[in-house]
């Protein structure tokens, strides 16, 4: 899958397509929202994303920014694949399991810049830039104890399609 460079700009933020020299600022994203959802008791992140990781996801997915006054404050990586940790069972879930999709994975927003409906900037970008590039169905999964996110991603209209454990899985057609 190859979707185009793609930028948005509204007032004073904008969203970019990341390079693979952007690794340290996507990286810092990741680990301050990591320990933020720490101290919240959630640690599914912890040790999710390192300086290779970080690397290795610049290189296979389409990775974005969204800048706040030309700093990164915001993420979101959008791939054909999903989720290495899926299991079989999951793939199950999907409303049409032979469509092509793109699955969002890893949106994150600095935890200094929470509140400040940058992750609805950054999924209403996602959605429209799948939507454009002709793909229609849209997955991913989050984690299920936070029912804020649930009610976040209810609210956009995704299809709670599935639960394993510790997480929910989203479908949307777009």
């Amino acid at each position: 899958m190859v979707l185009s460079d793609y930028i948005i700009q509204k007032t004073k933020e904008t969203i970019r397509k990341a390079n693979e020299s952007d690794w340290k600022q996507l990286l810092n994203i990741y680990q301050s929202c990591a320990n933020w959802l720490s101290s919240r008791g959630y640690d599914h992140w912890q040790g999710a994303y390192n300086e290779e990781k970080v690397k290795k996801r610049l290189k296979e997915m389409e990775v974005y920014f969204l800048y706040e006054k030309e700093i990164p404050v915001g993420t979101v990586s959008l791939s054909a694949k999903p989720a290495g940790y899926y299991k079989e069972s999951y793939h199950g879930f999907w409303e049409d399991k032979s469509a092509k999709a793109i699955y969002i994975r890893g949106l994150a927003v600095l935890p200094s810049h929470h509140s400040k409906g940058f992750a609805v900037q950054l999924m209403d970008f996602a959605e429209k830039h799948i939507k454009e590039s002709g793909i229609h169905y849209i997955r991913f999964d989050a984690l299920r104890a936070d029912d804020k996110l649930t009610q976040f991603y209810l609210n956009r209209h995704y299809k709670l399609v599935g639960q394993s454990e510790d997480h929910n899985f989203y479908e949307k057609l777009v």
